[in-house]
């Protein structure tokens, strides 16, 4: 792949870093009952199987077999007012409203009580998604376009209660990617359309990854969890093109073989439930997301 193909490439990634605080790239929604705590205490309370995804080791919570179900509805309003442009342009073409779309998030668990000191769950959902759209003309074509990127996790764990305080959980993770870049040349001084694509990437892979987690009973109404999860690297194989002629570094529509690594980042939380009267619990979390790797 020549140097000004893999310029392109990498410029259509970082647009999307870029993006990814507007349009909710990291994503807390793997239950729905979490959702009336805003996700607090995720790495402590055991509401259902779902703690596959947020601390496996609060499988010793439950007995028999679990199951747990949900598809969260995303609804982001994102807008953008323009203040100042460097080509002379009126700033306002710069504005624009609801550039990030609507998402459904669905996520299904299991968990199984083997023994007295053994339980094992699995988890299909996501963690990491983004999407935005903006007009084909949109004046700021080349930093601003279509944007999607897709995960899906699977991932199985094992638990084992040392004692009746203390229980540790291991997991592995497989994390299935499809990313999808267009940018357009907006306006320009060439008198090109500003819907000519400059970018147009696509592709997908997966990675795999592993989890940790912990849970300390402290006694019957306080609980204390730490959880873990290792970063993933995805080397998205795929394709690249662009509307521009070969004069000017690009592809003239024809689609070329390409490859480009993206690191989702690890994650780690601690978190704390403590049932403070009958109809009354405290939950609280701390999380720190390795966003120094998503390059």
């Amino acid at each position: 792949m020549n140097t000004v193909l893999r310029a392109l490439m990498a410029t259509g990634l970082m647009v999307v870093s870029s993006q990814s605080l507007a349009a909710a790239f990291q994503l807390a929604e793997q239950n729905v009952s979490g959702l009336g705590r805003a996700y607090a205490g995720e790495a402590s309370a055991a509401d259902d199987a779902s703690v596959v995804a947020r601390n496996p080791a609060l499988m010793s919570q439950f007995q028999g077999i679990q199951v747990s179900a949900a598809a969260m509805y995303v609804e982001p309003d994102v807008s953008l007012q323009g203040t100042s442009t460097n080509n002379g342009l009126p700033a306002n073409l710069l504005d624009d409203d609801s550039i990030a779309p609507s998402a459904v998030v669905p996520a299904v668990f299991m968990t199984g009580r083997l023994n007295d000191q053994w339980s094992v769950g699995a988890g299909v959902y996501s963690q990491f998604g983004l999407a935005t759209e903006f007009d084909k003309d949109y004046a700021a074509g080349q930093l601003a376009g279509d944007t999607e990127i897709v995960t899906i996790n699977t991932g199985v764990s094992v638990a084992y209660e040392i004692d009746p305080q203390w229980t540790l959980a291991l997991g592995l993770n497989h994390v299935y990617a499809d990313a999808k870049v267009v940018r357009h040349l907006g306006a320009n001084p060439l008198q090109a359309p500003a819907s000519t694509e400059v970018v147009n990437l696509e592709g997908d892979d997966s990675g795999y990854g592993w989890n940790l987690g912990l849970s300390y009973q402290i006694d019957t109404d306080n609980r204390l969890g730490f959880h873990y999860r290792s970063e993933t690297d995805i080397t998205f194989d795929g394709h690249f093109s662009n509307q521009l002629p070969a004069s000017f570094g690009g592809t003239n529509g024809v689609a070329l073989p390409g490859t480009l690594e993206l690191t989702l980042p690890a994650m780690a939380e601690i978190s704390g439930t403590h049932k403070l009267t009958e109809p009354m619990t405290l939950h609280y979390s701390v999380l720190w997301t390795g966003w120094n790797s998503f390059q």
